[in-house]
């Protein structure tokens, strides 16, 4: 079976596994024949390869925001905690603390109890540790 990448020219899947997998987290490929008549629309997903803490959306945000986040590929799982933290560097929420296999992950905070104003949301994995601002209003 071959693939065409946009801007590419038709090659054979393990070539662009090979070749997207330094780069891309996800590429979508359109799937063709032979004879370069497309076929169908794929796609393949590389490996996990950076620890990245999203920015909330929305921000600034009014009861409840989502956080994302990606762990890194690791053997077996790892342990990842996220915390609020207020202004004065309290931490107010304790969101996630537990073991998690590499991926991508969506929550749902929801900011009941919270006064408005500026908090801080901390991902820490391992010995990887990253920190965004948000804000609360009313």
């Amino acid at each position: 079976m071959y693939f065409i990448v946009f801007g590419f020219r038709r090659c054979h899947l393990s070539k662009i596994q090979s070749a997207f997998s330094k780069v891309f987290q996800s590429v979508i490929l359109a799937k063709a024949n032979e004879e370069g008549s497309m076929t169908g629309i794929g796609s393949y997903q590389t490996g996990q390869r950076k620890f990245v803490l999203e920015q909330n959306y929305p921000n600034p945000f009014t009861g409840f925001t989502t956080l994302s986040y990606t762990i890194p590929k690791v053997n077996g799982t790892i342990p990842v905690s996220i915390s609020i933290y207020n202004m004065v560097g309290q931490k107010v929420k304790t969101l996630v603390n537990s073991k998690k296999a590499a991926g991508t992950y969506s929550m749902l905070f929801h900011a009941d109890g919270l006064v408005p104003g500026i908090y801080f949301y901390q991902l820490k994995t391992g010995n990887r540790i990253a920190v965004k601002k948000m804000i609360l209003t009313k």
